[in-house]
């Protein structure tokens, strides 16, 4: 989500977002700087990264790639440190793969 796409979904009256993925913490830090004010948007519930296996849904990409109990468990973790709002997991293939 990018600042101007934020602003226009609240100029055309939505007013809460969940974003279930994304790229980096991209999502949490838009939803840190419309909290503070500096800038116009909707609330955002964020996810940021999400937590997938190998051959699972984004996995590498947009999902960090899961081999075992304890890698997938490290990666809650790193994701955590930016404070999502929830945490996504992409246990099986999706649409797009």
């Amino acid at each position: 989500m990018c600042e101007g796409y934020a602003k226009t979904q609240l100029l055309s009256g939505v007013t809460t977002i969940r974003t279930v993925g994304g790229i980096a913490d991209i999502d949490t830090r838009l939803r840190g700087r419309i909290a503070a004010g500096k800038c116009d948007g909707p609330r955002i519930l964020a996810a940021d990264m999400a937590v997938s296996v190998p051959g699972g849904h984004m996995a590498g990409s947009l999902a960090y790639e899961a081999t075992s109990a304890a890698q997938a468990a490290e990666d809650v973790r790193k994701i955590a440190q930016g404070k999502p709002d929830l945490i996504k997991l992409m246990i099986t293939g999706g649409v797009l793969d």
